[in-house]
C-alpha cells in the first residue's frame, strides 16, 4: 500500500492508493443475503450497493484471494492474519467457513497464527497504550492510531486499505512492538474454533 501525503492531517480512503500487487474486494452475498442495519450503519453497504452487486461471490473471490496469497509469500513463509478483536469478528467467521464439512473456502496451510492488537494492548499492564498508561478515550482502532499519531484523525476507518494502514501504524509503534513475541499476542489460528 502507497499512502499520498504521509504528513497530512487527513487520512481517508482518498489518500491512500492501490498497489498493483494489493488485494482488495468486496463479496456479492446473493440473493436473499441480510444485511443487519448496524454493518450498513457503520460500513455503507447494502443489497443493492454497487460495491456488492458488481463483484464476485465468496467462493471465486476466496480463490482470487488464495492465488493473491501464493503469488506473494514465499512457500517457506508462515502468515499471521491481523485483525483487532479478530476472534469475535470477521477473522473468526473466516475461519469457520474455512473448517465446515465438504467446505470449498480452505486457509492456505502457511496462514498458523492470528495477532489481535487490542488483546495484547488489554493483556499487558507494561504497554505505553494500556488504559492504564495511556490517555486514550477507549480502545477502538480508530482512538489508538490517532493516539500514536499525535492527535490526527482518521478518516475513512472501515475501508480495508485504511484498516491495513492502522494495523500497520499500530504493529509497528515502539509502543507496540516489545508485546509482539508475548504469550497474549501471536496465536494459534485454530484458537479461533
Amino acid at each position: 500500500m502507497t499512502v499520498k501525503g504521509e504528513t497530512t492531517d487527513d487520512d481517508s480512503a482518498a489518500n491512500v492508493r492501490r498497489n498493483a500487487d494489493a488485494f482488495k474486494s468486496y463479496v456479492n452475498l446473493g440473493e436473499g443475503a441480510i444485511f443487519s442495519k448496524h454493518a450498513t450503519a457503520i460500513y455503507g453497504l447494502h443489497s443493492s450497493h454497487p460495491s456488492i452487486v458488481y463483484t464476485d461471490e465468496i467462493h471465486t473471490v476466496w480463490d482470487q484471494f488464495c492465488r493473491w496469497l501464493r503469488a506473494n509469500v514465499a512457500p517457506d513463509e508462515l502468515m499471521v492474519l491481523v485483525a483487532w478483536n479478530g476472534a469475535t469478528c470477521d477473522l473468526k467467521w473466516l475461519w469457520k467457513m474455512s473448517q465446515t464439512p465438504r467446505s470449498q473456502l480452505n486457509l492456505l496451510g502457511a496462514i498458523k497464527y492470528f495477532i489481535n492488537p487490542l488483546r495484547v494492548i488489554q493483556n499487558y499492564k507494561g504497554c505505553k497504550l494500556h488504559p492504564t498508561k495511556s490517555k486514550l478515550d477507549s480502545l477502538e482502532l480508530v482512538c489508538v492510531w490517532k493516539d500514536i499519531n499525535a492527535g490526527r484523525n482518521l478518516n475513512g476507518a472501515y475501508d480495508s486499505l485504511i484498516d491495513v494502514k492502522t494495523h500497520s501504524n499500530v504493529l509497528v509503534h515502539p509502543s507496540f512492538v516489545p508485546y509482539t513475541d508475548q504469550k497474549a499476542s501471536i496465536q494459534p489460528i485454530s484458537w479461533l474454533q
